[in-house]
């Protein structure tokens, strides 16, 4: 169950569809995602991935409003051969290249390999790996000395 301004939902006769309009319905109406009332850990475990998709395009739009060339979504492939994606790549003003992971809670944790790979692309950088996207594509070095910022509300 599902509960929205007050109004209870049964998600169980809702497509995921229709489940991802209820949640951003709440969020529209400024209804914290605590208060959707869910009883099993898989409804639980979809809520948190819809509730990070939501905040991730959020915080996206801000990002690329400062950061120039921003783009979702790259793959990093540290020195050690550790690969982790990152939710946001861009440009600042100064041309310094600026990467965010997104977090949608601060119990959020972070990956096995964002672990390791955050700490090492600060120290030795890394390589864009696949195809990239914008000019961050495949082969983009990124310097040592770069941080990924972590962002959570």
């Amino acid at each position: 169950t599902l509960l929205i301004g007050g109004k209870q939902v049964v998600t169980k006769t809702l497509s995921k569809k229709q489940y991802q309009k209820a949640l951003e319905q709440a969020t529209k109406e400024e209804i914290s995602a605590e208060n959707c009332i869910k009883t099993s850990k898989t409804d639980i475990l979809a809520k948190n991935r819809i509730q990070g998709k939501l905040f991730e395009q959020q915080e996206f739009t801000k990002f690329s409003s400062q950061n120039t060339n921003a783009v979702e979504q790259i793959t990093i492939k540290t020195s050690s051969g550790v690969k982790t994606r990152v939710d946001a790549i861009g440009l600042d003003s100064n041309g310094n290249i600026v990467i965010y992971e997104f977090k949608s809670s601060a119990s959020a944790p972070l990956t096995s390999n964002q672990k390791i790979a955050f700490p090492e692309i600060m120290e030795s950088g890394g390589t864009v790996v696949g195809k990239g996207k914008g000019i961050f594509a495949g082969g983009y070095q990124i310097p040592s000395g770069t941080v990924v910022k972590i962002i959570r509300p």
